[in-house]
């Protein structure tokens, strides 16, 4: 088949399984930002390290001081590293330690699949891989895709055209006059109904065993 045919989309797993995605698409994003703050070039490999558990303090003390006393000898690089580090303590915290927390907390519960591997960062931007898309909908969708599923498919909308041109068939016929008391018992011919539930006034009907019968007495009242 050239194209899909959507049938069928759980909406409460399909919408919320993009929602859980998009939230922790923001989330990484906010690391990805908390990292530039700190002057280190996020990247994807970082930003999930951080969602482990990962403290980064140490890289991140140690980038500041190489990009900048990067001649000096190593013990007074390392000195300036605890200096970087208690002077960044609070802002490491709110930019980075909390949100990862935050993160791993949900995803450590266990109660959501997300795959992690679906995210990338391009330009200093978290992105979804399109390939997230797919696999959600592999969960969550029906397609016509398959040539058995396609000729299934082809008699349905048979079956629907069909009905639609009964029900114009029904509603279009004259039909006989009936009492007044007929028309207070429910029996009104300007109400006939083409297919119904069983127990509503129509010419044919679904039964409790989901077979599809005529009520071939109701014909008298379309003349």
């Amino acid at each position: 088949m050239e194209e899909r045919i959507l049938v069928y989309k759980d909406p409460v797993e399909y919408d919320g399984t993009i929602k859980r995605y998009q939230w922790l698409a923001k989330m990484m994003q906010e690391l990805a930002d908390g990292l530039k703050k700190l002057n280190v070039e996020p990247t994807i490999t970082l930003i999930k390290r951080l969602i482990k558990g990962e403290d980064l303090r140490a890289l991140i003390a140690s980038k500041n001081v190489s990009d900048n006393f990067g001649d000096m000898p190593k013990v007074m690089q390392k000195t300036f590293q605890e200096m970087f580090d208690k002077e960044n303590e609070a802002d490491y915290k709110e930019l980075i330690e909390e949100k990862a927390a935050r993160i791993g907390g949900v995803l450590n519960k266990g109660e959501y699949i997300i795959n992690r591997s679906f995210f990338d960062l391009k330009d200093g931007k978290i992105i979804l891989s399109p390939d997230h898309i797919k696999e959600i909908e592999s969960r969550c969708c029906v397609y016509i895709d398959t040539p058995g599923r396609e000729a299934v498919y082809k008699n349905w909308l048979q079956l629907v055209e069909a009905m639609r041109q009964f029900d114009e068939a029904v509603k279009n016929a004259a039909k006989i006059e009936v009492s007044e008391f007929q028309r207070h018992s429910g029996i009104d011919p300007d109400y006939l109904q083409a297919v119904a539930v069983p127990g509503r006034f129509s010419l044919a009907k679904i039964n409790y065993e989901g077979k599809l019968v005529l009520n071939g007495e109701n014909f008298e009242y379309i003349q």
